[in-house]
């Protein structure tokens, strides 16, 4: 085998590895919010009725499939790991950099990353003799440990919502803009907020509607995971349209009511008003206006559906990992500028 196979049979059984390591990781995810969803169904569900409750009982047989998920992860993944370690050792003169270094193609770039390093002499018996012995401990610097979670946290996903609604109150407006990206980057840092809303991560399923403010308006935000349909869409919007210039009058207020109730029921009308209310329905109109000279526009923002997300309820839900060293280090040692002893290779 050349050394170029090398490479690419070692690369090719680290990344089936890392999606074995991966795909372990969200079936254990997946049981323990499947465990979380059971536990909260079950304070729902009276102590005497859960022998004959359906729901129940689907939960638990799920259980037993999420279980056997992360039995057959386990499996897939120490197999993977056995393979790219069996593919390291067959060949491990090709881990040795002093004497493959020359193997690499000359349009290779090189990348040199910083480490720390921690020295200590320890006293060994050698031949019979009591000699000192230098031990060195490498470890990866801040800029090589990779500590990125690709699933979203309980946390994080209500930060996101709240950035969203409050760029749809802001109507593409720069300041309002900055101010609900402020909020998301000091709770989950620059990098992360952005990761958070780009890619498809966590962005609203009408990103495309997102509304455009013009002078004199104000934009209701409505977050939501479910459409509204006709003829309730229309009639939820005229609702908090009314209710927003009608303010405190109660007279308006109690005719807001009745026309919601001649289109939907009284008990979905509740429905209604509970789920679907503006985010910022006591927001003031704008300066030098009134209620009623201000135009009113209800707004909804649809997000993706919380059982559609594998969401962790850490933040942190792995150790931080250095995937970029390499296989084998090499100690080179100098005195006064020459080299003091052979080049001295590091275990794999």
């Amino acid at each position: 085998m050349s050394f170029l196979d090398f490479q690419v049979q070692v690369n090719d059984a680290v990344l089936v590895s890392e999606n074995k390591r991966i795909a372990l990781k969200t079936a254990r995810q997946k049981t323990v919010n499947h465990r979380r969803n059971k536990d909260q169904l079950l304070r729902e569900i009276r102590a005497d009725a859960r022998d004959g409750d359906e729901r129940l009982a689907a939960f638990k047989k799920s259980e037993v499939e999420f279980i056997q998920a992360v039995n057959a992860g386990k499996t897939a993944y120490a197999e993977a790991a056995k393979n790219e370690w069996a593919k390291l050792s067959a060949y491990v003169k090709f881990t040795n950099p002093v004497e493959n270094i020359e193997s690499l193609k000359d349009d290779c770039p090189i990348l040199l990353f910083p480490l720390r390093l921690e020295t200590r002499f320890k006293k060994i018996e050698r031949h019979g003799e009591v000699v000192d012995q230098l031990w060195v401990r490498v470890f990866p610097d801040e800029i090589a440990i990779n500590s990125f979670e690709s699933d979203l946290s309980n946390t994080e996903v209500r930060n996101a919502k709240a950035y969203w609604l409050a760029r749809w109150k802001a109507g593409k407006d720069v300041g309002g803009n900055r101010g609900a990206w402020r909020s998301l980057a000091s709770a989950h840092g620059p990098g992360r907020a952005y990761w958070l809303i780009s890619n498809g991560n966590y962005v609203p399923v009408n990103l495309a509607n997102e509304p455009e403010k013009t002078e004199g308006e104000i934009i209701l935000t409505i977050g939501t995971e479910d459409a509204l349909a006709e003829p309730e869409l229309s009639a939820t919007i005229a609702y908090w349209q009314a209710v927003w210039q009608a303010d405190k009058d109660s007279v308006r207020l109690d005719q807001a009511w009745r026309d919601l109730r001649t289109v939907v029921s009284e008990e979905r009308a509740i429905i209604l008003l509970k789920e679907y209310k503006p985010a910022n329905i006591k927001d003031q109109p704008p300066a030098g206006l009134t209620r009623n000279e201000t135009t009113v526009r209800v707004s909804f923002v649809i997000f993706k559906k919380t059982e559609e997300l594998e969401t962790k309820l850490h933040a942190w839900s792995q150790p931080p990992s250095a995937n970029i060293l390499p296989e084998r280090f090499v100690f080179l040692a100098f005195q006064d500028g020459k080299p003091d002893m052979s080049p001295q290779l590091g275990n794999l």
